[in-house]
């Protein structure tokens, strides 16, 4: 899977984020919101970018909609430029929508999901558009199952096009939560049911996250609870025609304490998983990391990112190039001091690290450090954006990116 109110304008070309080079900001960080008013929620995954490396920023805020939380969007073109102005996603306004997030296809055109309130409950929404920013339909319920709620939700587009939608269900599977997910075509038709992605069904399933390969096949990864007591990362994969390709596997080798708030992206050669695993470093929190072939085969060890390690390291999230290089990017406590930041880290195709970990953020006053997402385009340039708070005068958290 493909997987900010002032444009860089006057920038040449992207840096290449290529093995052999080190990762350079393409010009300074910038606001993507251009309604300030409250708080702005940037999301898990709440950027795309095509092949070309256009990108949409996606967030959710309090009044554009004109009633309590409603989606907002913005394109840009690969030098930063904005395409038109920030615009509303949400067709149903009553209540509150929220947890946007983004994913794109090659070409650049995008699918928006979403939390709605809307009756006979909470459900998971999203709405198609075309790479000029121009809405493919209505917005659209994906759950079929209304009891309870269905929250937590991700889309991963494949290679023709056809995208896939993952989501947490209460009750559905017999327990706590489970996680479900949808299969769509590129005309956004559904390609049979919705379908019950875990198979060890006690307790509560959350949080899950999907990313396309090559080929079309997918694989889903969430966080689930182990006894009651903790949680573990597990994952799944399914063949391009939607059937399982084997059982849910543990992602995770180091089991104590919690882990938890997983991510994955899936490029040439298989994919990588990132999470957060509480007293692994010897702080509060690490992020790490592992790598698996497309079979789901491991390949090598799970891996620590950070390399700082006072306090909480947390939300990584890894984005891949063509090639299979990728950057995982992450919040952090004290590290800027006073308050959090993003950080970011590059690795080659093998795994390996290409130079150490790097500060995203260049404003440290106060907390940056709210729902960090990235995403790269086939040649390794990538955005990563996240929430600052107090950044804009008189405003609670407002959506900031830096393009490297």
């Amino acid at each position: 899977m493909r997987s900010v109110v002032v444009g860089v304008v006057g920038l040449t070309v992207l840096a290449r984020a290529v093995a052999s080079a080190a990762v350079v900001a393409a010009g300074p960080e910038f606001q993507v919101n251009t309604y300030t008013t409250g708080t702005q929620y940037a999301y898990r995954h709440a950027v795309c970018a095509s092949d070309a490396g256009d990108f949409v920023v996606v967030w959710y805020s309090v009044g554009p909609d004109g009633d309590g939380h409603g989606i907002s969007a913005q394109r840009y073109d690969r030098n930063g430029v904005p395409q038109g102005g920030e615009f509303v996603v949400n067709e149903y306004t009553t209540g509150v929508q929220r947890g946007a997030n983004v994913a794109c296809d090659a070409d650049g055109n995008f699918v928006v999901l979403w939390r709605g309130d809307q009756d006979p409950g909470v459900g998971v929404f999203g709405r198609r558009f075309d790479s000029t920013g121009v809405p493919r339909g209505s917005e659209f319920r994906v759950n079929t199952y209304t009891t309870g709620a269905q929250y937590r939700t991700m889309a991963a587009v494949g290679p023709t096009g056809d995208f896939v939608v993952v989501w947490a269900s209460a009750g559905q599977d017999g327990d706590d939560q489970g996680i479900f997910a949808q299969r769509y075509t590129s005309a956004g038709t559904t390609t049979g049911g919705e379908f019950l992605v875990n198979t060890y069904t006690t307790d509560a399933q959350r949080v899950p996250v999907v990313a396309v390969g090559p080929e079309g096949d997918f694989v889903v990864v969430w966080s689930g609870e182990v006894d009651g007591t903790h949680e573990d990362v597990f994952a799944r994969r399914f063949a391009s025609a939607g059937a399982p390709a084997g059982t849910e596997f543990r992602v995770n080798a180091y089991t104590s304490g919690a882990q938890r708030v997983p991510a994955v992206a899936y490029g040439a050669g298989g994919f990588v998983v990132t999470w957060e695993s509480a007293g692994q470093d010897g702080s509060d929190s690490a992020a790490m990391a592992a790598r698996f072939a497309s079979d789901g085969t491991a390949i090598g060890t799970e891996f620590q990112v950070n390399t700082y390690t006072t306090d909480r390291q947390f939300y990584p999230w890894p984005a891949m190039d063509a090639a299979g290089n990728f950057v995982i990017a992450w919040a952090g406590y004290l590290q800027d001091d006073p308050g959090g930041g993003v950080f970011a880290r590059h690795y080659d195709a093998d795994g390996l690290p290409v130079g150490t970990e790097f500060r995203v953020n260049s404003y440290t006053t106060g907390n940056q450090s709210t729902y960090v997402a990235i995403d790269s385009d086939k040649d390794g340039d990538f955005v990563v954006v996240w929430g600052s708070d107090g950044q804009v005068p008189g405003g609670g958290y407002d959506v900031f990116a830096q393009r490297f």
